[in-house]
């Protein structure tokens, strides 16, 4: 990330911004196919502003904006952990998340865990999850009158 000239980096500007939106209900961050945003600097010049995703974005997410029913992540905009996703999925503050859609690695990520940690969740989109995780989570949804979306990436 190359923030113009006194300009603050997309974490703490971001952060700062979730602190003042405790009723915010929907966070639809979106970064396709790796595309970087830019921004003019105070030169005029185009200069990269990255958006990131990170486990302090998430610790923010979960003690500010407590009354978030839909998140959705998608793209390279990403720079959580899987214990810095579990943090937030444990927390009080994402209680009352209703649809998800993220990138989660199954080999990285607990995914029925996180179903369960989320009590409100009925609709998990996620790619490849991979049959035994799917299975395992497909009836989580189910039961909350749910279900999980998911988009499959074939190698051919």
């Amino acid at each position: 990330m190359t923030p113009a000239k006194n300009e603050p980096t997309f974490e703490p500007s971001f952060c700062a911004m979730l602190t003042r939106c405790p009723g915010l209900q929907a966070l639809i961050i979106q970064n396709p196919l790796g595309v970087v945003p830019y921004h003019h600097d105070h030169d005029g010049l185009l200069e990269s502003y990255q958006v990131n995703i990170t486990n302090t974005v998430l610790v923010v997410l979960a003690t500010s904006c407590t009354q978030l029913k839909q998140v959705t992540i998608e793209g390279t905009c990403h720079g959580y952990t899987p214990s810095g996703f579990n943090r937030y999925a444990n927390s009080n503050g994402s209680n009352n998340l209703e649809y998800l859609k993220v990138d989660l690695n199954p080999d990285d990520y607990d995914i029925p865990q996180i179903v369960n940690m989320l009590p409100r969740l009925v609709t998990l989109y996620c790619n490849n999850l991979g049959f035994q995780t799917r299975f395992a989570v497909q009836p989580l949804l189910q039961q909350r009158g749910g279900s999980l979306l998911e988009d499959r990436y074939f190698p051919w």
